[in-house]
């Protein structure tokens, strides 16, 4: 079943992605993007310290690879915003 993203989600969403009133840098959501596809993947960061995988993705991602210890740093940013889109996805949701 498709799911309907509502102009109030997007807005939502959207302020997810402002700290504060700045807006985070193109490079700031690529790692944290990445950091949670890893995660969700099962995959330990410590992967990117594999030169192939590394080079793989900055060829197809068109993104410059963050070291590992910086990929991590991200890890609690990405358990946070995961947690306020479940609390958020659970209220909105009608049994």
């Amino acid at each position: 079943m498709a799911r309907i993203v509502w102009p109030v989600q997007q807005s939502v969403k959207s302020t997810f992605q402002n700290v504060g009133n700045q807006t985070r840098s193109e490079t700031e959501v690529f790692r944290q993007d990445l950091c949670k596809a890893l995660v969700a993947a099962n995959t330990p960061l410590k992967k990117l310290q594999n030169n192939q995988f590394k080079e793989f993705l900055q060829k197809y991602c068109n993104q410059n690879i963050s070291d590992e210890s910086t990929i991590r740093k991200n890890v609690h940013a990405v358990y946070k915003r995961v947690i306020q889109e479940t609390k958020f996805s659970l209220d909105n949701d009608s049994f």
